[in-house]
């Protein structure tokens, strides 16, 4: 391993290949080795960080603020700017967000010591440029999530929990997915909705404040004609957990503009599609009607429209089972 971190930082800045199988080699230390590599952590855990943010060749030196009031599609020009055939330093910064994944992955009992520096560079990171080292980053900040979710468990004080530090990263993490859903990318945007349903079954309360903002983006998602079923399946996977695990209140005053592309979603050829749809159908009907409570005006007129889509599909002969249990259910 030492062997290996010395290569990796004195390495030509250009060497991006060395730097590449470098990182991947810490990654497979910390994967197949754990035990024998926890005494290089730190600096495992160190280097990963730093590379994840590796870029010779741009400059990066607009606020992060000033990005905000961009428009969606100035970040393509941007990229376009500097892209360059051979600039390979992606793969380096693809290989350390490997590697950090594998660091946080491996070593769950040290969480809570990992985390605040990972969170706030991976975080930071959501604006990289190469779609394919942004996807891994979101899966690198999943698993983050994930194992400081599942250290919780085992903290009696909250305070003190791995979780805490998850709440207390939530407007940043909530304004910097706020402008990826932006992104034309599908990858992008699966991406993100992904980050967004973990972070909703480990804070059931996360979105709660910032449906608002999230929602263009999920909607965008469910009717734009040019999504591909992976991100519809997403972004209904998504409602479905956050009308869960959130007070009804949260989201009746968006059931009206939500029920138009989720009962089209229902009317959907693919069956994946059609019977997150359905499940969807279902958690609305809770936020409708909560504890059987009546129905307020406004929402009356979303009752007859759900109603004949869900019946539709219950109705029909060739279903697949699928479907027809998502049909029965919401019904029943």
């Amino acid at each position: 391993v030492p062997l290996v971190l010395n290569h990796c930082r004195t390495s030509g800045e250009e060497d991006y290949e060395v730097k590449e199988y470098c990182l991947q080699a810490l990654e497979s230390f910390a994967e197949r080795c754990p035990q024998h590599s926890r005494v290089f952590l730190e600096s495992m855990f160190s280097i990963a960080l730093e590379f994840l943010s590796y870029d010779p060749n741009y400059e990066a030196d607009m606020d992060e603020d000033e990005e905000e009031d961009e428009e969606p599609e100035d970040d393509d020009v941007s990229d376009e700017e500097y892209s360059d055939d051979e600039d390979m330093s992606w793969k380096v910064r693809r290989a350390a967000a490997k590697a950090l994944s594998a660091t946080i992955v491996n070593f769950p009992d040290l969480v809570s010591e990992l985390y605040p520096k990972a969170s706030t560079e991976l975080i930071n990171r959501f604006r990289e440029r190469e779609e394919n080292v942004k996807v891994d980053i979101f899966y690198a900040f999943i698993n983050l999530i994930k194992v400081a979710s599942a250290r919780s468990l085992n903290v009696e004080i909250m305070q003190q929990s791995p979780l805490a530090l998850i709440q207390a990263d939530i407007p940043a993490i909530m304004k910097a997915i706020s402008r990826q859903l932006k992104e034309k990318s599908v990858k992008t945007k699966i991406g993100v909705v992904l980050v967004l349903r973990e972070l909703v079954s480990a804070v059931p309360d996360s979105v709660d404040e910032h449906v608002d903002a999230l929602m263009p983006g999920i909607l965008h998602a469910l009717q734009d004609k040019g999504s591909n079923s992976g991100l519809k399946i997403e972004a209904l996977l998504f409602l479905k957990m956050a009308m869960l695990k959130s007070k009804p209140a949260v989201f009746q005053p968006h059931v009206t503009v939500l029920s138009k592309p989720v009962f089209a979603a229902v009317g959907d050829r693919y069956y994946k599609v059609t019977s997150e749809a359905l499940r969807v159908c279902e958690r609305m009907v809770h936020v409708i009607c909560p504890d059987y409570q009546p129905v307020s005006g406004n929402l009356q007129a979303v009752i007859q429209p759900l109603y004949e889509a869900v019946m539709v599909r219950l109705s029909a002969q060739d279903q697949d089972q699928e479907v027809k249990e998502g049909a029965i259910s919401c019904m029943a």
